[in-house]
């Protein structure tokens, strides 16, 4: 395999001295207003002289104060040209890219760019003591063509809005500005107003788009400018990423273990061939739930899990699982909200304590319909099933009788294996003794309760444990972590290093909470924190492919401690269809109470846990580029929060199994 040619979505920049005129007498005053965003802070300075002003000049290693000065003139440069601008929450310049009118609906389609400079030291890619412009696509946005005044209702709705050629939050609209040239970005709610489905634009290679969309912006717009006479963006491209800024995954590290300690890097090639790794123990046992209309659904998907269908051979050849039914548990319904029937019926059975049970929904609707009230029907049931201690797959009616269903029932089996006890495929690692806890939340708004996420793992992938709970703050958060830790701790007593897979940035205080729960616990481990984010602004290209995504395993260092992971099935220059997906590189942040106390060794052992934790993924037979500490923590918050009472039931099911893939 030839050598990458990996670049990133920077480009090089020269920042020249630039004087402004601010209120303030003395540099230190303008400063401090330079850090203002508020409205305020725009009034109190400017590039050009006002009444009352006095010149200030700033240089270029006034950084925070330049950054400031940079997003501005880039600001007033792209609205001169005629796109729409906005700033972001992380001072991103945001700019929208007319494209067309939507042929479908009542909108107008834009594409969207993200700018952001860089300063010499913020990462150890920004080569030299240049700046650097990172450039970025952030897909396309919708905006309503009909404007606030004719259509009031999108003043609840919307929460960003155009103004003119800006973009901002609707409540930064002043009072005097007429509702008339205020139309709305169209975002969930708008989008639930309207009636509108989700626009999901599907490309096969999001990875060479994000390349030519972020390219082409710089040739058409930047290339060789200076803007505001001090902001010089070089010809030169995109930045080349240095050999010895480069890390690899170890070799082999994604190779997974199967039946009879049999291994493989394919998931569905090691399970068709050699089994699960571990087949589910005990007593189970199946019944079906589906619509009196839809037996016909509910009888082919029983022979296609008992037969096989094309090239899958059956639930039993497939993952060692006898469909094993209990008839006088079918549950049939008449209504289209069958939660109360459903209810009604399970609550009038009797379930042996010794057995585990698995409800075989036939769904009339996706889980993610864009009707709210259909949507949440998927949720209600899990939980209906979960407080019976009982574990569901919900398979969508309208797929089992597709040409292309075989496609389905490997993912299908693999649920279904797992969430009854089952390991499909385990990691072929040494076992280490660690513990890997994903730590996540989801707060529905900035005032709403945090609801809490712990997923815990044997560090060669074996599931221990994982529980949600609501908390009123990240420290709150913390507290609930020690609960799980002690509970998991108490039952591994041979844990020799803890390792949280976190899902922001921890401060000082967070991870001294960390830290204080190992000492009330008692476990003297050492402690290693990553927060563990994909990331879609700062992405690694490899130019000289042309699917532009670098292979599997590459490791961008951007400064000690930051790193980016490309996670995918790019294992060499030609691989045709054995590239499932092209997801964006995930960017993983190690710390620690000292970070001088981690040693390459370590550094090398996380990004490792990480890229392999990304093969664990049971609720499909393809690799995904987060690890599924950070995909399980989320998608336990995304369905525990559409509960009524936002909780799980306390049942063992709902706690000690795998009941949500």
């Amino acid at each position: 395999m030839k050598q990458q040619d990996l670049v990133l979505n920077l480009v090089p920049t020269e920042i020249g001295n630039k004087t402004i005129y601010t209120r303030s007498t003395d540099a230190v005053g303008g400063a401090q207003l330079l850090g203002l965003t508020s409205a305020q802070s725009e009034k109190a300075w400017a590039f050009a002289p006002f009444e009352n002003s006095t010149p200030l000049v700033v240089r270029p290693d006034q950084t925070p104060i330049m950054k400031r000065l940079i997003c501005r003139s880039l600001r007033d440069f792209f609205a001169e040209l005629g796109l729409i601008v906005s700033e972001d929450f992380i001072g991103r310049i945001v700019i929208l890219k007319f494209i067309q009118n939507s042929a479908q609906r009542e909108t107008q389609v834009y594409k969207k760019y993200a700018l952001r400079p860089f300063a010499p030291g913020d990462q150890h890619a920004c080569k030299g003591q240049s700046w650097h412009l990172n450039i970025s696509y952030m897909g396309e946005t919708e905006v309503t063509t009909a404007t606030l005044a004719t259509m009031p209702a999108l003043r609840t709705s919307a929460s960003r809005v155009i103004a003119g050629q800006t973009m901002r939050k609707i409540e930064r609209l002043t009072p005097d500005e007429a509702l008339h040239n205020v139309r709305a970005v169209v975002s969930y709610d708008v989008r639930k107003l309207l009636g509108y489905a989700p626009n999901y634009v599907r490309v096969a290679n999001k990875y060479s788009r994000q390349y030519d969309e972020s390219y082409e912006f710089y040739k058409n717009y930047l290339f060789g400018k200076t803007v505001h006479d001090f902001v010089t963006v070089f010809e030169s491209g995109f930045q080349s990423i240095n050999e010895g800024q480069v890390r690899k995954a170890t070799k082999d590290s994604n190779l997974l273990l199967f039946g009879n300690n049999h291994t493989n890097f394919n998931p569905y090639n090691g399970l068709k061939e050699y089994g699960p790794y571990q087949p589910v123990s005990g007593d189970y046992r199946f019944f079906f739930v589906f619509h009196k209309e839809d037996a016909a659904y509910a009888n082919r998907l029983y022979s296609c899990l008992t037969k096989g269908l094309k090239g899958f051979p059956g639930l039993y050849r497939f993952v060692g699982l006898q469909l094993a039914l209990e008839r006088e548990k079918t549950i049939t319904f008449v209504n289209d909200n069958p939660v109360n029937e459903i209810q009604e019926a399970i609550s009038g059975y009797t379930f042996d304590q010794n057995t585990r049970y698995m409800a075989i929904y036939i769904s009339r609707v996706k889980k993610d319909d864009v009707d709210e009230e259909k949507r949440l029907i998927y949720y209600r049931l899990k939980k209906v099933f979960l407080e019976s201690n009982v574990s569901s797959q919900v398979v969508y009616r309208d797929n089992i009788s597709l040409d292309n269903f075989n496609y389905f029932l490997p993912n299908i089996s693999i649920a279904i294996l797992a969430k009854l006890g089952g390991i499909p495929w385990r990691l072929s690692r040494p076992v280490r003794h660690d513990l890997i806890v994903g730590l996540g939340a989801f707060r529905e708004t900035p005032t709403s309760l945090i609801l809490g996420t712990t997923v815990a793992f044997k560090n060669d992938g074996t599931f221990l444990k994982f529980d949600s709970h609501q908390v009123a703050s990240v420290g709150d958060l913390i507290s609930f972590f020690q609960s799980i830790l002690a509970s998991v701790a108490h039952s591994q007593p041979e844990i020799k290093r803890l390792v949280v897979h976190f899902y922001k940035q921890m401060n000082h205080e967070e991870e001294g909470a960390v830290s204080a729960a190992l000492q009330l616990l008692n476990l003297r481990i050492p402690y290693i924190v990553a927060t563990i984010n994909e990331e879609d602004a700062l992405i690694p290209f490899d130019a000289g492919y042309s699917g532009k995504m670098p292979t599997r395993g590459t490791c961008i260092v951007l400064k000690r401690g930051d790193y980016l992971l490309c996670n995918n099935t790019r294992y060499a220059d030609v691989t045709g269809s054995r590239i499932e997906d092209f997801p964006f590189p995930v960017r993983i942040k190690i710390s620690r109470t000292s970070l001088a106390d981690l040693s390459d060794e370590d550094v090398q052992q996380i990004i490792d846990q990480v890229y392999q934790f990304s093969r664990m993924y049971w609720v499909s037979v393809k690799q995904k580029g987060k690890p599924v500490t950070v995909l399980y923590s989320e998608r336990v918050a995304a369905i525990s929060a559409a509960f009524e009472n936002r909780q799980l039931p306390r049942t063992d099911t709902a706690t000690k199994s795998l009941w949500f893939l």
